[in-house]
């Protein structure tokens, strides 16, 4: 993520824009894509996406899918899709396959990740992704600085 998304990421969050943070956590097949992209979906649906996951693929159904959690009390989510050969191969891979996504409101996102990566220095974010604890996040950055939810 470029210091410019993280900006926008967190003018989003300092104003309340509800949104959700999307990024791939287990991939099968998709030979020849890069897995290693992020997405942002404003739940108004005025506001573009920011990023893209799998060369566009999956972003329409993405967008779909994260607008549930942006109402309910749960801060993720975990979502499976599956692409078939077609589409996938149209977006410039090698065949389709199923991705699971991570979708977690913006808001459950600890700030020490957006100063971080706003500052321009690498941060590593893990989030509990099922049970009782889904979303609960913790960010470090290379400066051993330490943010937390959940």
């Amino acid at each position: 993520m470029t210091p410019d998304v993280a900006t926008q990421l967190a003018a989003w969050r300092k104003h309340d824009i509800p949104a959700a943070w999307v990024r791939i956590v287990d991939v099968r097949g998709f030979g020849g894509a890069d897995t290693t992209g992020s997405m942002a979906v404003a739940g108004d649906q005025d506001r573009p996406p920011i990023g893209r996951l799998l060369g566009g693929v999956v972003d329409d159904d993405v967008r779909t899918l994260v607008v549930p959690i942006l109402d309910a009390s749960r801060s993720a989510l975990v979502v499976g899709l599956s692409v078939t050969d077609q589409p996938a191969t149209d977006a410039g891979m090698v065949c389709g396959g199923r991705v699971e996504l991570l979708a977690q409101r913006l808001d459950s996102v600890p700030v020490a990740l957006w100063d971080a990566l706003r500052a321009g220095r690498p941060a590593t974010v893990v989030t509990v992704c099922s049970g009782p604890a889904a979303g609960a996040t913790a960010v470090v950055d290379d400066t051993g600085a330490f943010g937390r939810t959940g």
